[in-house]
């Protein structure tokens, strides 16, 4: 249960996966999609909005979903995104280059929650719980799977690049990052400068997911 609810001078350094990418009009720029409840984006700092039951001024709302979910430790994090992985391999009955493909397109994010922040529970060990809610959030690091999303290789490039998506959000001129190595690199992927990118949105940007260890 989601009972303990207060509100947050000092920011919480909470833990979270989502779906990243940029827009057509400015590359540089960085939004987020999240893994659930993917009927909203939200960027580097933003506040929290209900989409289901219009909590606007109080997201998030005790007695609902809404506001900025993220986990206490990165370990959490990765153990959600690993659970996502195996469904989708239970639903395509292998480990096909299409769903390594998926796997690649989620980024782990290191965040600072505060305003009015909702403590749920910390152990998460199952996919739906979370560790806190808040309304407002600042994306603090960006981490990229430091393997290439269409083989075993290292990144060595972020690129954006137009893909079939479920979400009405990547459609027009929304493009995914993606981590690529120089084998699947053709002229129509947009290269990202990572140190350009870090400068505009203010974050640090890192390949690799990143250990509790």
């Amino acid at each position: 249960m989601k009972t303990n609810t207060s509100v947050r001078n000092v920011p919480i350094i909470g833990w979270k996966v989502a779906h990243s990418y940029v827009r057509l009009a400015d590359l540089s720029v960085i939004r987020f999609s999240p893994m659930s409840f993917r009927n909203t984006t939200y960027g580097i700092e933003d506040k929290a909005l209900c989409h289901g039951h219009k909590h606007v001024a109080s997201a998030p709302h005790l007695h609902c979903v809404c506001g900025f979910n993220a986990w206490d430790d990165e370990a959490t994090s990765l153990r959600y995104m690993f659970a996502v992985q195996r469904v989708h391999e239970e639903r395509l009955q292998t480990s096909s280059p299409e769903l390594r493909e998926r796997v690649a397109n989620w980024t782990m994010l290191r965040v600072a929650l505060f305003g009015h922040v909702i403590e749920g529970t910390l152990s998460a060990t199952n996919i739906d719980d979370f560790g806190y809610r808040s309304s407002n959030q600042r994306v603090l690091d960006i981490f990229f799977e430091d393997r290439c999303a269409m083989c075993e290789n290292k990144t060595t490039q972020l690129v954006a690049l137009e893909t079939e998506s479920f979400s009405p959000f990547f459609a027009g001129d929304c493009r995914r990052l993606r981590p690529l190595c120089t084998m699947h690199l053709n002229e129509t992927h947009i290269t990202l400068d990572l140190a350009t990118l870090e400068k505009r949105n203010n974050v640090k940007i890192h390949w690799g997911y990143p250990t509790s260890e």
